[in-house]
């Protein structure tokens, strides 16, 4: 009966617990005060997942471990705690940051050890590239040989499929680890570039030769040469 009794006085002092709390976050980045709580919680899962779009428990549970040892971190030094939440902003990116070496560091290099060399050569790049800018970065000559490489990059979430436009992404959870910034790369924009300068400059030529050419035909030099 005792056994019984402090069994029921346990589930007495727990069942005003509220195991579902509102998810509370303060008004500076990545979350303003007015944020829905599914909002939120796809800010994260979108940040921890890889290119396969599956939700990573291991690396949402990291990612606030980590943000709530920076924020226990700052109290300690005196900084105060948020108003509106447990956490700033800028501490859950600090632990995206964590997050994100950790995703590449203990889990893409520690399992596929080979992808390492080629994955590194895609630092500073932006997040969004073509095939051939990807094949010039990884210094791969031939399109067989870019196409593997890129097949296993997909294979192991490190880049997503390509989309509709032909370019493939690298997800945000490997971003901060390599310096990866939001957009495409500034290769594929020269490449755009230098192919519609050509058009112009040639479009130009057309329209200064051909009043010359023009000139030229009509002044009976072509017929005293013929």
């Amino acid at each position: 009966m005792e056994g019984k009794r402090g069994s029921e006085c346990l589930l007495k002092s727990v069942s005003n617990i509220d195991f579902n709390p509102p998810l509370k976050v303060d008004a500076q980045p990545p979350f303003n005060k007015n944020v829905k709580k599914a909002d939120a919680i796809n800010w994260i899962i979108s940040r921890t997942s890889d290119a396969t779009r599956i939700i990573n428990p291991r690396n949402i549970l990291y990612l606030i471990d980590q943000a709530k040892s920076i924020e226990i971190d700052k109290m300690e030094r005196g900084h105060h705690m948020p108003v509106d939440g447990l956490m700033e902003g800028k501490v859950i990116q600090e632990g995206l940051r964590e997050t994100s070496h950790y995703q590449l560091e203990q889990t893409l290099f520690a399992e596929y050890p080979k992808l390492k060399p080629k994955v590194e050569l895609l630092k500073n790049s932006k997040a969004e590239m073509k095939l051939n800018v990807i094949k010039k970065k990884l210094r791969v000559n031939s399109k067989k040989g870019i196409l593997e490489i890129v097949n296993a990059l997909i294979t192991r979430g490190f880049i997503s499929q390509a989309n509709s436009s032909g370019y493939y992404e690298i997800p945000f959870i490997y971003r901060d680890a390599l310096n990866v910034k939001q957009g495409k790369d500034p290769l594929e924009r020269k490449v755009v570039m230098s192919k519609n300068r050509k058009k112009k400059i040639k479009e130009l030529m057309i329209q200064i030769s051909f009043p010359f050419f023009k000139l030229y035909s009509g002044s009976g030099i072509c017929r005293s040469l013929a």
